[in-house]
């Protein structure tokens, strides 16, 4: 049952309602049939306290308050504080674990720094406010490969403030009373981890250096607790994850049997080439040549199709690639694509399988497959293109629209059981709008009704006084760029075709409605650029010979934040693969594995 509708007016919290609501509590956890109430979304933390529960005076803006929700106020040891813009916070009022009383002046102090500015400030959300600027100044020094000399000063100081926001929580909110203490909150979790490490790193003899600007960049993402939308959107997309639960266990599942199946066809296969056998006259000197034995290790006798990286695959099979004449199919050299593409181990034939179902370069993997295997083997992969990249892919997004559908739903119910009245009269002040919206769509449209006449006018007339701006500015030096804004003159269609004035206003209101979800995106994009710079930059410089003949970075790396952005939104495309391949070849599976995963599941979710 949802909490009653009925509206309880603001009261102040003191010491003898802290007594009345233990005594309530422990009164109700006696009683047998328990009421079964549950939260009201809105009044949820983060969102306006609804009019309907009175005007706040200037007295009570800061101060403690009882809990105007009746589950909390019944259920909970809680009490809430209003800004004067009317946002809730809440607050444990438990004394447990290293928290203050409610009534305390150290935690009174750093509850108004929370919710209230100091008083010589305007804004009631300075606090905010500066940690949030902190953080974006932050993030501008993140993607910078070389610093100036005065960066540590500003590092340092940043490392204050960080501080001196973790204290203000824990002063406020308490170790841990309940879920509104520092500690219920996972993003503190983060954000004190990521702080005490930066402290014991940034201050040890040994050099942590690498290792410290890596752990910062977690910092980025503190951008989503500072931003309530980001914040709530990141709730959906974690209950929406929880219910893929099931799905991914399956799709494991899957992967793992075909995987198995895949070993136990292919294994070894793709070592298969086309290698010259050597002629009777030949013997003496290809041996004095390589200087060994070993002829068969030889790369340069393998047979290269014109302009391949790779030598070209064989099998024995009919209906398998075939070698030219002089050359014979051995099992020599290492597999395709630097040695990561094979199915000689479980691991590597999961990778090989999860590339198949994410659709990244299938067609190469397929021709290797059937030049080494033989035709036949087509069936195997028509199998796992259609398992996982439609019907996996299908139950993947039903279930997250199922998902979110559910969460709009329960949403959408508990406001309407809330305040009916004024829903009710919101609903006829809309429609009010809409209605006179409508009414003087068709008076304007009344006005430009204009027969066809007046409208080829109408554009003649445009069309000459364009023309009379252009003999003016044709001889202005630079003005020729901004010759190109004329594009934008298209718009100009909405004042004669109506269906274009609504479909672009339809696609204005989309952009509205997704902006928190491309903010969380871009977000997420900046974090992973930055994250894949402190990780890989420097082993891309190191260890470039490795995969550069001429020990030149190439198009696509992660050595400066620039091009790491790239390579990341490359991922998100679905491109991957061949990055992936040089990030192993510099810096190991160890590291470039897990990243990669992280930015292509994360990123799809997104």
């Amino acid at each position: 049952m949802l909490a009653s509708p009925e509206p309880k007016g603001l009261v102040p919290f003191t010491k003898e309602s802290f007594e009345l609501i233990k005594q309530r509590i422990a009164k109700t956890h006696n009683e047998e049939h328990e009421e079964d109430l549950k939260p009201n979304p809105d009044l949820e933390v983060g969102k306006e306290l609804p009019f309907i529960y009175g005007n706040l005076s200037q007295g009570m803006v800061s101060e403690p308050l009882e809990d105007v929700d009746p589950y909390y106020y019944k259920k909970k040891n809680t009490f809430i504080v209003l800004n004067k813009n009317r946002t809730i916070f809440r607050f444990n009022a438990a004394s447990i674990l290293c928290t203050l009383s409610p009534f305390n002046c150290i935690r009174g102090t750093t509850i108004k720094v929370l919710a209230h500015p100091y008083p010589f400030l305007l804004t009631s959300t300075f606090f905010r406010l500066f940690i949030l600027i902190s953080v974006l100044l932050d993030c501008i020094f993140m993607s910078l490969t070389n610093l100036p000399k005065w960066i540590p000063v500003l590092e340092n100081t940043l490392l204050g403030i960080y501080t001196f926001e973790i204290l203000v929580k824990l002063f406020a909110r308490g170790v841990w009373a309940g879920s509104f203490s520092f500690l219920g909150d996972p993003w503190n979790w983060l954000d004190f981890s990521v702080t005490m490490f930066e402290v014991v790193i940034r201050y040890s003899p040994l050099n942590f250096i690498p290792m410290l600007q890596t752990a910062r960049t977690l910092r980025i993402l503190k951008i989503i607790p500072l931003n309530q939308g980001l914040k709530s959107l990141a709730g959906v997309l974690t209950h929406c994850l929880k219910k893929l639960i099931g799905v991914i266990i399956l799709t494991l599942f899957f992967l793992s049997v075909f995987s198995l199946i895949g070993m136990g066809l292919f294994m070894g296969k793709l070592k298969h080439k086309c290698f010259r056998w050597p002629q009777e006259n030949e013997n003496e000197t290809l041996h004095n040549k390589t200087g060994n034995p070993y002829y068969i290790r030889e790369t340069e006798n393998f047979y290269y199709l014109e302009g391949e990286r790779y030598a070209l695959l064989c099998g024995n099979r009919t209906d398998a690639g075939q070698c030219p004449e002089g050359y014979v199919c051995l099992k020599a050299g290492i597999n395709p694509d630097q040695g990561f593409t094979n199915f000689d181990s479980f691991g590597w034939a999961l990778f090989a399988l999860f590339r198949l179902m994410a659709q990244d370069y299938p067609e190469v993997l397929y021709h290797q497959i059937l030049y080494a295997s033989g035709k036949v083997y087509m069936i195997f992969f028509v199998v796992v293109s259609f398992w996982f990249s439609f019907y996996m892919a299908s139950l993947f997004l039903g279930i997250l629209a199922t998902a979110y559908e559910e969460e709009k739903q329960r949403v959408g119910k508990t406001s309407k059981k809330i305040e009916p009245k004024f829903q009710q009269t919101g609903k006829e002040l809309q429609e009010g709008n809409e209605t006179d919206e409508a009414k003087t769509i068709q008076i304007e449209m009344k006005k430009r009704s204009p027969t066809s006449t007046d409208t080829s006018l109408d554009v003649l007339e445009d069309a000459t006084l364009r023309h009379k701006e252009e003999l003016c500015l044709a001889n202005v030096e630079g003005m020729v760029l901004l010759r190109l804004f004329r594009m934008l003159r298209i718009f100009k269609l909405g004042k004669y075709w109506p269906t274009f004035q609504i479909l672009m206003q339809s696609l204005s209101n989309a952009w509205v409605a997704l902006r928190d979800l491309v903010l969380l995106l871009f977000t997420f994009i900046f974090f992973s650029a930055a994250f894949g710079m402190r990780l890989f930059g420097q082993n891309y410089e190191e260890f470039v010979c490795h995969i550069d003949k001429n020990c030149q970075l190439p198009r696509w790396h992660m050595h400066d934040f620039f091009h790491s952005y790239l390579n990341v939104f490359r991922i998100l495309c679905g491109e991957w693969v061949e990055t992936l391949w040089d990030c192993m070849e510099v810096a190991g599976q160890s590291w470039c594995i897990p990243f990669y995963l992280m930015v292509i599941l994360i990123g799809n979710l997104l």
